[in-house]
């Protein structure tokens, strides 16, 4: 009987091959797929009348289902730049880079200590991302979650950029957030190309924005191609995402293709608050 098994099982091999041989692969390369196709079990993203849905198949049918158009969770969402594949198949997200600080604070240096799913930070620390980047990659996000807390004692802050590199892998320039107590008037946001490594305490004089309550709040850097040259828009976000306040940071000197590269690092110029400063989920992703 076994001679017959195997000789079906080859036909139903032949079969499926046959029938996705004019699609393309999602994302994989041949040794990717050689090694999963060695794995018992895989999980993919089968495509059913244009919607996808998980399905658990034999390894060794995986270059089948991904020729068929099929993904699998982590791979790229068709159709939908900047998209993955989540763990149920729908699209989500998709990172360059992501600390979450639930297990460590991996990628962080300096005075990091992560804890709960959070990070206090103090002194100034920072962060290479994925790595330095030397090519525009096309316009994209990096953002970093700050508790901020309008009680915090007067003259008390902290500066925080995003630097781009130039095209040459060297810097180009520095996107800052200054968050600063200032006596008699509370806790302000401002943004702008350089740090002076101590809290600015004019940011009340200035076209910034006072926090009146204490949370969760985004700092998210926003790169974009402005027709020909690089634009940084410095946007805070509230707990529930939506934009509170923002600055666009720019010089045409910085063009687009030539003298702009990617992202470089992410830097608490300096931390001067009691007890440091709570921080969540350091991100980087490309934009839509």
């Amino acid at each position: 009987m076994a001679p017959l098994r195997n000789a079906a099982l080859l036909v139903l091999a032949l079969a499926l091959v046959a029938g996705c041989a004019d699609s393309n692969l999602a994302g994989l390369d041949e040794a990717d797929i050689a090694a999963k196709g060695k794995q018992s079990k895989v999980d993919v993203c089968h495509v059913d009348g244009g919607t996808f849905q998980l399905l658990t198949i034999n390894g060794n049918a995986l270059a089948a289902h991904l020729k068929h158009g099929d993904g699998q969770p982590g791979s790229a969402y068709p159709g939908m730049p900047g998209k993955n594949f989540g763990p149920d198949c729908s699209p989500v997200q998709a990172y360059w880079w992501q600390q979450d600080f639930s297990v460590d604070a991996t990628g962080w240096f300096g005075t990091v200590t992560a804890s709960g799913g959070t990070a206090n930070l103090a002194g100034s620390p920072f962060s290479r991302f994925d790595g330095y980047e030397a090519t525009w990659p096309g316009d994209y996000f990096a953002e970093i979650d700050v508790y901020l807390d309008p009680a915090w004692t007067p003259g008390q802050g902290f500066d925080y950029s995003v630097a781009s590199s130039n095209s040459g892998g060297g810097h180009l320039r520095d996107f800052i957030f200054h968050v600063s107590s200032i006596a008699g008037q509370g806790l302000y946001v401002f943004g702008s190309n350089n740090t002076n490594f101590a809290p600015r305490l004019d940011l009340h004089v200035q076209a910034s924005y006072k926090v009146e309550t204490a949370g969760w709040y985004t700092l998210q850097h926003a790169f974009r191609d402005a027709g020909g040259y690089l634009a940084v828009d410095l946007n805070l976000l509230d707990a529930d995402g939506n934009v509170v306040w923002s600055r666009t940071l720019s010089n045409v000197a910085d063009t687009i293709p030539g003298i702009v590269g990617g992202n470089r690092y992410a830097w608490f110029t300096f931390i001067n608050v009691t007890g440091g400063i709570t921080v969540d989920n350091h991100e980087l992703y490309p934009g839509s």
